[in-house]
């Protein structure tokens, strides 16, 4: 309620004396005589002043009212004024209900004997006051109006009388206020105002003061209850009135300085800053020749220091503001709360003139006397926040998270489930991740995500930004698919989240771009820069951040090589930066880097050279050479020199360039290692073959410590290796290394598959040499099938590779699978390499803290030992290197290998084998060793040798080539066919004619098991069409002998749906229709959910004579456990469990038929997986396996399977003849184009001169191999 205040002026006139003179007195009676004595007695000891006397005068004027009472009675004329001299005595002992009692009394008696006298109205006047301070408002309200009635009919209206009139005027109105009728009481005050109005210009000088005071106290309760009747404007003039009445009576006084400052607070509400200075200037004049009150002249300056802070004259207001606090700080006991406020406009004051200095010193004591005032409060907690801000801001995380620490513990306590929370928590991590603490900042983001979530479900800004905080983490902590999850959620928040922050939308997509761009997902970097760069252009236009997301987009083009499209990006950005840094800028230079990089991949290099040398002039000009700048812009002009032909000067130049980035960065550092891949590919092409192995060693060993962030460099360090141990004579080596280098390539493709052909077409021309060079090797070496999956992986279309039968795989996403003997091989190298990393992690760490100026004393002494303890392992790792490169010469030989395989030794016991047979079947052996391929013709009676004179090499060339051309369906095949009969057949073919065999038993060793035999053409026959074929398998230890033809003895399994990797195979149902629901074989067929391990398992347990499967197979070269046929419920079956389990095994089983994709193929990878689930299924208990050595047609597979089986077991041809008898069929029957194309997927691709799908083509019928029984 606001305080009202009284007519205050008849407290100090004289109260009415029961004189004897009085018209109606009767002056006679001892009791007057007594009464009359006491009043003087009493009026005498009250009037000297002490308490007790008044006490005592209280108890005369009782004596004498009762005096009077005795001789006058109880309504005697002069009553009233002796119940006056009561009521006032006992007003000046603070007796109030007994004053009050008195008051009421000596109205009553006054309305009787004098109700229109001046006693009446004063005493009214009295007891309304009595009145409103016991609270009773209605009377309080009654006595006034009664009183201004009396005031009113007084004959005599002399100044004093209408100065009490008035007052009673303002005693009404503020009855009528506390009644809760504020209109009324407003009127009552206007009208107390007009009347101290007319008499401050008409009465003497005593009236005219008592009207000031009234009319300063009139003015008082208007202002205070304007607010209420919404009278602002008018209130402002009441202050102002107020003043200029306060300057006339009270010059220099306490109480003008305190409506000064009053008034200056409303002109400052009403933004009059001028008038409000001119106030505070004259209160602050005023207050100075006063008493000292520091508490009111530092309000003042407080007060001072805001309107100049309004006026623009901020540091004017500072120093104000600067009074106020040392005002304050010299209080006894400072209000801690109060210079926090002003420290926090100091503070205020300096973010807007951007002096971040001043701004941070004043937060600092803010917070001192914040954490004085009120420990614990939100203020304090808000205050914290910018401090931290600033210190983040400065990088000085060690301050701010500690900062932020106590400001996250302030609203853990105050606000323990609240966004702000969530923010607070978000902010703390910001810190935490610039001091590398990742892993504890997951777990607060953790919760600053729940909160955020929870409390702002709507826009989710908090939670996306501790989403992208979170992404940040993961990915420094090499969580790379975490970041990327965490990426994408929160872009996928910001893009359904409709009032989204956009900046929040630029930092993720900037995050995300980076991560993207190291791990070589540059199609997606590509793609997300271009997005930032369009809302950079909306809200950022023409900045700093625009013009770097400018030159990320750029750069994601540079590693697309899509040059030209690079180039708009660059000039862009250095156009942005010329206007905001200056074009001698280093920002510029990195402009001009770029260009050269461009320039350098068009191969044009003399560009390309001139384009770096603009970007040294600039990076030395402005930042100097000892930076990483000038180190990249001249690593880059080394790398564009090589290829002009000055490989002395570009050594030279990479050497300098790789020390300043190892000074700067250390030696474990990305930037550190591509310097070294450099040096080594310099050294290799230089001829020194051992320094570039053990550069290029060093290097690798900086990438290995984040292998998916470095595969850019990781392809040239690899070729590098590989090209030194070619050099050297060291296959194997260049293999692994060739085998590491296509698989850094392939993930980089796998990370970009998302471009379209054209768009990646560039990127895989530049890159096809790896896929061509690993191939040569692997053909040099005879490993055809491993060449062949590397070459279809670079042509990147639909085809099957030699690991899994569904060709419809993407095999961007295959990997050169790596043998036995390579893992370990490779695994050695990755125990050297590893050997650096430890010390050179926490190093890197602090050379990051020594290049931004923030190392401690203690840092620098870790970082001395760490270097020493480095240095001695890098010395370590150098010995390492140098005993590697000392065993580089190849453990084995795959040609000693092959000649023992044959074992020629076993000849003799071949002839007794082939007794059996009589005469229907003869042994021919090929072997390719050194520069002569060996045919060996083993019959009952001789054994005939040929030697063609063809390297090892060069037919491994001509096998590659056929194949390639039989599995393009190329019009080619033919002809390489007749080559390969050629060598193969032809040298030793009379004496085989002569034996007069119906069945040729092969027995073939390395790659010439990948020779499709019944395709070798002579030039108008295909070999199946003279002979029936069988593979000799001597570690099966095969027994030869008929079995009984039992069709019903069948059992036959198949998978017709898609499986996770794995595509429908509609034909198979076709193919198993074809061969039990026609009656050739009598038994059942389980097709997908029916055939699962239990159901297989259960089959083989009732010794069926026939098994036929048709089904995917995965064969990895070397890994039986990830080797498996895919079951019909879509689980695998690997070999290992085939091997090893008791439940699969083929014991009474005749023949197993694997109408299954390539399971001929596996084991070793270099021609022994022909043998390799053929020849585990009959060590199982199989007499004999047919098997196929490519993808197969699913129409073609019915026929030819109908044919065979038809043949097999109605006709009773041996296996061998039933088989040849189904192949000349299809190869002589009419063309047939198949009506449900291939089994599933596609072949190897198909040339485009091919014709339709014809079934006479070799790619139909030849790729199915008998192995083991073929009687």
């Amino acid at each position: 309620m606001v305080a009202l205040a009284l007519s205050a002026f008849l407290a100090g006139l004289p109260q009415t004396s029961p004189a004897k003179d009085q018209p109606n007195q009767r002056a006679t009676g001892a009791a007057f005589d007594d009464a009359y004595s006491l009043y003087r007695r009493g009026r005498a000891l009250r009037e000297e002043g002490s308490r007790d006397r008044s006490e005592e005068a209280l108890r005369i004027f009782r004596r004498a009212l009762d005096r009077y009472v005795e001789e006058a009675g109880a309504n005697g004329p002069l009553l009233g004024h002796y119940w006056g001299e009561v009521a006032f005595t006992a007003e000046t002992l603070g007796r109030s209900e007994e004053a009050r009692e008195a008051r009421r009394k000596q109205v009553a008696a006054l309305e009787r004997h004098e109700p229109t006298s001046l006693a009446l109205a004063d005493a009214l006047t009295r007891l309304s006051w009595l009145e409103s301070e016991a609270g009773n408002h209605e009377a309080m309200l009654a006595a006034a109006t009664h009183s201004r009635a009396v005031y009113e009919k007084l004959p005599e209206q002399t100044g004093f009388v209408r100065l009490r009139e008035a007052g009673s005027h303002l005693d009404e109105g503020a009855a009528l206020v506390r009644l809760g009728r504020p209109a009324e009481g407003m009127a009552a005050y206007r009208t107390a105002l007009e009347r101290y109005r007319e008499l401050d210009t008409e009465a003497g000088e005593e009236v005219r003061q008592g009207a000031a005071e009234n009319r300063v106290t009139t003015l008082s309760n208007m202002i205070g209850l304007a607010p209420d009747l919404e009278l602002g404007a008018e209130s402002l003039t009441w202050r102002q009135e107020r003043v200029d009445v306060l300057r006339r009576i009270a010059p220099g006084s306490e109480r003008l300085a305190d409506m000064l400052a009053d008034l200056a607070t409303q002109l400052r509400d009403k933004e009059r800053y001028e008038d409000q200075l001119r106030a505070l200037d004259e209160a602050i004049a005023v207050r100075s020749g006063l008493a000292a009150n520091e508490a009111k002249m530092t309000s003042l300056h407080w007060e001072r220091g805001i309107g100049l802070y309004y006026l623009g004259r901020k540091s004017e207001a500072v120093d104000a503001y600067e009074k106020a606090i040392a005002g304050l700080e010299r209080a006894a006991e400072p209000n801690h709360a109060d210079i926090a406020a002003l420290y926090g406009n100091v503070a205020g004051i300096a973010l807007e003139g951007e002096d971040v200095r001043a701004e941070a010193a004043a937060l600092a004591k803010q917070v001192e006397n914040l954490r004085a005032a009120a420990p614990g409060g939100e203020k304090l907690a808000d205050v914290l926040d910018r401090l931290a801000f600033i210190a983040a801001n400065d990088q000085r995380f060690d301050e701010g998270a500690a900062l932020r620490r106590e400001e996250v513990a302030i609203r853990r306590n105050l606000q323990p489930d609240s966004l702000a929370l969530a923010i607070a928590l978000d902010n703390l991590v910001f810190n935490l991740q610039g001091l590398g603490e990742h892993e504890v900042s997951l777990k607060l983001l953790d919760e600053a995500i729940d909160l955020g979530l929870r409390h702002d479900p709507e826009t989710r800004q908090s939670a996306i930004a501790s989403a992208i905080r979170r992404g940040i983490s993961l990915n420094a902590l090499g969580r790379y698919d975490e970041a990327i999850a965490a990426f994408e959620e929160s872009l996928s928040w910001l893009e359904t989240t409709e009032q989204s922050d956009p900046q929040n939308l630029v930092v993720a997509l900037d995050n995300f771009a980076n991560l993207a761009q190291s791990l070589g997902r540059f199609a997606q970097a590509e793609r997300i820069a271009g997005r930032q760069v369009s809302l950079l252009r909306e809200s950022q236009p023409d900045s700093a951040f625009l013009a770097s997301s400018l030159l990320r987009l750029a750069e994601a083009r540079i590693r697309l090589s899509r040059y030209e499209a690079a180039l708009d990006p660059i000039r862009e950005a250095r156009a942005m930066r010329i206007r905001l840094e200056g074009d001698m800028s280093a920002g510029v230079g990195e402009t001009w880097n770029m260009e050269g990089q461009v320039y350098e991949g068009a191969k044009q290099y003399e560009r390309s050279l001139a384009a770096y040398d603009e970007a040294l002039s600039r990076v030395r000009a402005s930042v100097g050479e000892e930076t990483i700048d000038f180190a990249s812009a001249l690593n880059n002009a080394a790398w564009a020199r090589r290829f002009t032909g000055d490989l002395e000067r570009s050594e030279r130049e990479f050497q300098q360039s790789t020390a300043i980035i190892e000074r700067l960065l250390g030696p474990l550092h990305r930037f550190t290692a591509i310097g070294y891949t450099n040096l080594g590919i310099l050294a290799q092409l230089r001829g020194r073959n051992e320094d570039a192995v053990k550069l290029s060693m060093q290097a690798l060993s900086g990438m290995m410590r984040d292998r998916r962030a470095t595969l850019d460099e990781q392809r040239w360090a690899f070729e590098t290796l590989s090209n030194a141990f070619k050099e050297m004579g060291d296959t194997r080596r260049a293999i692994l290394f060739a085998k590491q280098a296509v698989n850094a390539q392939q993930e980089l493709r796998a990370n970009n598959k998302e471009l379209s052909k054209e768009e990646i077409q560039d990127f895989k021309t530049e890159w096809r040499r790896l896929y061509e060079n690993l191939a040569s090797l692997l053909i040099s070496e005879g490993r055809l099938s491993e060449a062949q999956a590397v070459l279809a992986m670079e042509k990147e279309e639909e085809f099957v590779d030699f690991i899994r039968r569904d060709a419809t795989e993407d095999l961007s996403d295959s990997r050169a699978m790596l043998t036995d003997g390579e893992e370990t091989v490779q695994d050695s190298v990755e125990t050297l390499l590893s050997r650096p990393i430890a010390a050179a992690t926490e190093v890197a760490a602090l050379m990051e803290r020594k290049n931004a100026g923030r190392l401690s004393g203690e840092d620098e002494e870790r970082l001395e030992q760490l270097e020493e303890v480095l240095d001695t392992a890098y010395s370590d790792f150098m010995d390492d290197v140098d005993a590697f490169l000392e065993n580089s010469a190849e453990e084995t030989s795959d040609i000693q290998r092959e000649v023992d395989a044959i074992n020629l030794s076993f000849t003799a016991d071949m002839q007794d084998e082939l007794r059996v047979f009589e005469g229907r079947a003869a042994m021919l052996q090929v072997a390719s060793l050194g520069d002569t391929t060996h045919l060996f013709l083993t019959v009952p009676e001789a054994a005939i040798h040929r030697e063609v004179a063809i390297p090892r090499a060069e037919l491994s060339k001509l096998i590659f080539e056929a194949l390639t051309a039989i599995e393009e369906r190329s019009p080619e095949a033919q002809a390489r066919l007749k080559a390969l009969y050629d060598v193969l057949v032809a040298p030793i073919r009379a004496e085989i004619d002569e034996t007069g065999a119906g069945t040729l038993m092969l027995n073939l060793q390395g790659f010439l098991r990948y020779v499709p035999f019944a395709a070798l053409y002579d030039g108008e026959h295909y070999l199946i069409e003279d002979y029936a074929l069988s593979l000799f398998t001597p570690a099966a230890r095969t027994e030869f002998e008929a079995a009984d033809r039992e069709p019903e003895k069948s059992a036959g399994f198949g998978v017709t749906a898609a499986h996770a990797g794995f595509s429908a195979l509609p034909g198979v149902a076709q193919e198993m229709q074809a061969i039990f629901d026609t009656g050739t074989l009598a038994g059942s067929a389980s097709l997908d959910d029916a055939f699962t391990r239990d159901s297989f398992s259960t089959a083989l347990k009732e010794r069926p004579a026939i098994v036929h499967i048709a089904s995917h197979f995965k064969l990895v070269p070397g890994r039986e456990t990830d080797s498996f046929l895919l079951l019909g419920d879509g689980s695998p079956l690997n070999l290992a469990e085939i091997r090893k389990g008791r439940n699969f095994r083929f014991g009474g089983v005749d023949l197993l038929t694997l109408s299954a994709c390539q399971t001929a193929r596996g084991g070793d990878s270099d021609g022994g997986e022909v043998e390799s689930f053929g020849a585990l299924a009959q060590r199982n208990g199989a007499s004999a396996v047919m098997a196929t050595l490519w993808p197969v047609a699913d129409e073609a597979t019915a026929r030819l399977m109908q044919d065979f089986y038809r043949g097999f077991v109605r006709d009773g041809l041996d296996k061998a003849a039933a088989l040849r008898a189904a192949q000349i069929a299809m190869l002589r029957g009419e063309a047939a184009v198949s009506a449900s194309g291939e089994r599933g997927a596609k072949s190897l691709t198909v040339s485009a001169a091919a014709p339709a799908a014809d079934h006479r083509h070799p790619y139909f019928w030849s790729p199915f191999i008998l192995m083991g029984n073929w009687l």
